[in-house]
């Protein structure tokens, strides 16, 4: 029975089924009537419903939230931290503001400081556990006075290493979040979320726990929810400590790290004040037992290392700040200013280049900067070598750090050996580098020329009809395994390890600034207002004849900018001008005279004698010692010395006057004992400062100063140990003794001469003369050539009727000398002349000659017709008829 009713149940149930599957059409087409009835009054509100979801579908759908692994905060027994979480005055930049306690942080923005990024890094750090801190960004930029460039803005939250930059992104030593959704690390930068905006909550959690899911990982909320997945730690900054570190540009902070939080996280997490002692670490204030901080001022010469000492003692002592133009640079480029034209100026002062007046003016920012330092409590270094140098520079830098404890640290002469190895060390780190980026351009170079031959090679199997099976089969049987290319060691030469200061791309000073300035340089002393003056490399004895030394070889090879001409040196050159010009005079009435007696004896006439006149004795001027002569303007018979003088004796004259002028000059305005004279290789820039005309030594036929000076070696030489100029002469020597030494060498090159030496002769170029305002150079004669006008014949209407005006074959024919110019007029064909008639008759042709060609051909079109009243003449292009 029971199986019965379980056989009749599903038929029971099929029943029922059909039943119903015949009575649904029924039901379906109620429903349609009923649908058709209410459609009208129902397809406005579908219409509107349609749009709403149309917007709806076209807004940007916000990405699916993370699912939250993080659960709620144990309670947590252990000693709680009992240091407050601020910030040291030593673990902040000079344009960071931190007030209320450690809970706002803002930035100067003043005299170019709105364009560098500032940072801060707290005093408390985290080795273990879950912690977070907050942060609200309360302005989108700050107010700046004026119409300044406005710098974008920069808001980074993260972690960094102790010791390591203050600014997020410096280095492999940190990472962090920014307002504009990227995480960032080193010189990478990624996009995790949005950006942010003003007035939101920004919590940083930092997951350390090895039991958490999420450990080792860095997180950001925003007003309370996960806004990406928990971004891991880099592998360099696992296992070690982490200090939350904000930097930040044109913007203020509102920050939180102790109490409640301003937004509830999904799960109870701690903040960093709430911390266990055993998974934090405390930084300590670097407080100098007296309270006084120090002030470290390197003293070093140019091109001697000061700024590698420098970069050694800090990285020996990483919480001294370094105030100089080279940090600001630095700084400024670390900050994201771009820099336009680097790699000029000096190391002491660098171009900065950046295209921002107020970042370009270094000087005014490092005013600005030392004045603003001494208020902010920490140790400084000022490697700034010209100020450090000079005793003013070193009173003005130790008048505005009063209260700080002022050492001068001497390095002069030969360095220990911790400075050379530092040295060394360095230079095998920029050969690695540079080594390092030619086998990444070798691997890219490689890769490209990989990559062309796989393209090169499917080309040519497409083009032999090969299938992809078999030609993947063909491939690896090629396909050869790959060779690595061994990297060369890097190692330092024989003559590098022998290098005590490395050489820098730029010069430590400019030669202009070093010439005004080396000889004043001095050794600081405690008297000017130093604690202590410590001598690194040498005793004080010993770097005070370095440096004496030092001074003295300058002396010799540095030349003077700022040097200018003194009176007496004016004076002197303006009576010489006028007494060669005298000279020059008389030589030109002696020629004269001797013309006239020429002529006189050529035309047979005597000398006018008068009664009682005697006739003067001849003087044998050949024979006649030049050195003994009284008057150069007379040897006795009326003729000068210089009577022979030709234009390279002149050239020669005037060269020993203005070299002797120029030494004696030199050493009067230079007033120096210790520098006498100028090395030889300054002779063309100190001649051309005092008589404002360049030294041409072609002009003398002859290459360097040496073979210049060889020729007037009786006034100048130039020493052959020191290369310096050496005057012959003394400074109140006559001015005819020149002229002497000029004649007495001009006979002994024409003795030369008669002797067949043929390198006594001088060949000196002459200056081409000036030409006057206006004028043209001159033309050559022109030529007589075929087809041209004979001298004197008119051009024009007026020549003979059947004579052609122009030859022919000749487009443009040159005129004699003498022919009158007329306009050029291109006529291949003589021109027939028109009668005058009544009415002007078109212009006829005459043929050409056999063999001429009449160039393009035009279509004939005949001149117009004018009608002549009586009384008129007619007017054609030919004049007047």
């Amino acid at each position: 029975m029971a199986e019965a009713a379980k056989e009749e149940t599903p038929k029971a149930e099929e029943d029922a089924e059909m039943k119903a599957a015949e009575d649904a059409p029924a039901e379906e087409a109620e429903k349609d009537a009923e649908m058709k009835e209410e459609k009208p009054a129902e397809s406005e509100e579908a219409k509107e419903e349609a749009k709403e979801e149309a917007k709806e579908e076209a807004k940007p759908k916000e990405p699916e939230k993370p699912k939250e692994k993080e659960e709620d905060a144990p309670e947590d027994s252990r000693e709680k931290l009992a240091a407050a979480v601020g910030f040291h005055a030593e673990d902040t930049t000079l344009n960071a503001v931190v007030a209320a306690e450690g809970k706002l942080m803002l930035t100067l923005a003043e005299g170019g400081f709105q364009f560098l990024i500032a940072g801060a890094r707290a005093s408390v750090g985290l080795k273990s556990g879950r912690y977070m801190f907050e942060a609200t960004l309360l302005a989108n930029s700050l107010p700046q006075s004026g119409p300044q460039r406005q710098a974008p803005q920069v808001v980074r939250l993260g972690f960094s290493t102790a010791g390591a930059p203050l600014i997020l992104g410096d280095g492999e030593e940190s990472v962090g979040f920014d307002v504009e959704g990227f995480i960032v690390h080193g010189k990478n930068k990624r996009r995790v979320t949005q950006k942010v905006v003003a007035e939101q909550v920004l919590g940083v959690l930092l997951n350390l726990d090895p039991e958490s899911p999420n450990a080792n990982t860095l997180s950001i909320f925003r007003n309370g929810a996960r806004v990406c997945e928990p971004q891991p730690l880099p592998e360099n900054l696992k296992g070690r400590t982490l200090f939350p570190t904000i930097s930040l540009r044109g913007a203020a902070l509102r920050l939180n790290f102790a109490g409640p939080p301003m937004r509830a996280l999904p799960f109870r997490c701690r903040m960093l004040r709430e911390a266990a002692a055993a998974d934090c670490e405390v930084a300590e204030p670097a407080t100098p037992a007296d309270g006084r901080y120090e002030l470290v001022v390197p003293i070093a010469l140019p091109e001697e290392g000061c700024f590698d000492w420098v970069d050694q003692f800090l990285a020996k002592n990483p919480r001294y700040v370094e105030l100089s133009s080279r940090a600001l640079v630095e700084w400024a480029e670390k900050s994201g200013v771009f820099r336009k034209t680097p790699g000029k100026g000096c190391n002491d002062r660098p171009e900065p280049g950046f295209g921002v007046p107020t970042l370009d003016d270094l000087a005014a920012l490092l005013r600005l900067v030392t004045s603003v330092a001494p208020a902010m409590p920490r140790n400084y270094v000022v490697p700034e070598i010209l100020r450090n140098l000079l005793p003013e520079g070193r009173q003005a830098l130790l008048d505005k750090f009063s209260g700080f404890r002022k050492n001068a640290i001497v390095m002069l002469g030969e360095p220990g050996e911790a400075f050379k190895e530092g040295v060394h060390a360095a230079i095998l780190q920029d050969k690695k580098a540079k080594a390092e980026a030619e086998a990444r351009k070798r691997k890219l170079e490689a890769d490209r020329r990989k990559l062309l031959e796989k393209k090169r090679a499917e080309a040519e199997r497409k083009r032999a009809g090969i299938k992809e099976g078999e030609a993947d089969e063909k491939k690896e049987e090629e396909e050869a395994p790959e060779e690595k290319e061994e990297e060369p060691a890097v190692e330092l030469t024989e003559e590098e390890k022998k290098v005590v200061f490395r050489k820098r791309l730029l010069p430590d000073l400019l030669a202009p600034e070093l010439a005004k300035t080396f000889s004043k340089f001095t050794l600081p002393g405690e008297d000017e207002g130093f604690d202590e003056v410590r001598f690194e490399w040498q005793p004080a004895a010993g770097a005070s004849e370095y440096l004496k030394e030092w001074v003295l070889k300058r002396k010799a090879t540095q030349r003077v900018e700022d040097l200018a001409p003194s009176t007496w040196f004016k004076d002197t050159w303006a009576e010489w001008q006028k007494l060669l010009l005298d000279w020059k005079k008389k030589q030109s009435e002696w020629k004269k005279v001797l013309e006239q007696l020429k002529e006189w004896k050529k035309e047979g006439k005597k000398e006018d004698k008068k009664d009682g006149e005697e006739k003067p004795p001849e003087v044998d001027t050949e024979n006649l010692d030049p050195m003994r002569v009284e008057n150069v303007c007379d040897v006795g018979s009326g003729q000068p010395l210089f009577s022979n003088f030709e234009y390279e004796d002149w050239c020669l004259l005037s060269l020993r006057f203005e070299l002797h002028l120029l030494v004696h000059a030199f050493r009067r305005d230079i007033d120096d004992p210790e520098r006498p004279t100028f090395h030889e290789s300054h002779l063309t820039f100190y001649y051309t400062r005092y008589f404002k005309k360049p030294l041409e030594l072609k002009m003398f036929a002859v290459n360097t100063n040496a073979e210049l000076t060889e020729m007037i070696k009786d006034t100048m030489v130039i020493d052959e140990t020191t290369s310096m100029l050496q005057g012959q002469l003394a400074d109140d020597s006559p001015m005819d003794s020149f002229v002497k030494l000029a004649e007495e060498h001009r006979r002994d090159r024409q003795r030369r001469l008669d002797a067949g030496d043929e390198s006594a002769e001088l060949k000196f170029q002459k200056p081409t003369p000036p030409r006057a305002p206006g004028a043209r150079p001159p033309f050559a004669a022109a030529q007589r050539i075929p087809g041209a006008l004979p001298a004197g014949q008119k051009v024009g209407p007026s020549a003979t009727p059947q004579q052609p005006r122009f030859a022919p074959g000749n487009i443009r024919p040159a005129v004699a000398a003498g022919a009158q110019k007329v306009p050029f007029q291109a006529a291949p064909r003589a021109i027939q002349p028109v009668k005058p008639t009544g009415s002007i008759q078109p212009l006829r042709t005459a043929p050409l000659p056999t063999g001429q060609t009449s160039g393009a051909k035009r279509p004939f079109s005949p001149a117009p017709k004018a009608v002549i009243q009586p009384g008129k003449q007619a007017k054609t292009g030919f004049g007047r008829w």
